[in-house]
């Protein structure tokens, strides 16, 4: 239950002082997801997020891809 609570607090700070107001709120209205906000840090996988934001998530052949956010 402590780590639920502290979730949703830390998810609220990212979406309400880190991420932009057009950001926070289309997360909340459901015009995207963004997932895990829950967590400080990425925990699942090594990708670099610079990269990520300017390339798109690929490089995988066979596997699911992505352009980069417009």
């Amino acid at each position: 239950m402590i780590l639920n609570t502290s979730g949703k607090v830390i998810a609220n700070y990212w979406l309400s002082q880190i991420y932009s107001q057009e950001a926070g709120d289309a997360h909340r209205s459901g015009d995207l997801h963004i997932h895990d906000l829950d967590m400080f840090s990425g925990y699942c996988a090594g990708w670099s997020l610079k990269s990520l934001l300017q390339q798109g998530f690929n490089g995988i052949p066979g596997k699911i891809a992505c352009n980069p956010p417009r």
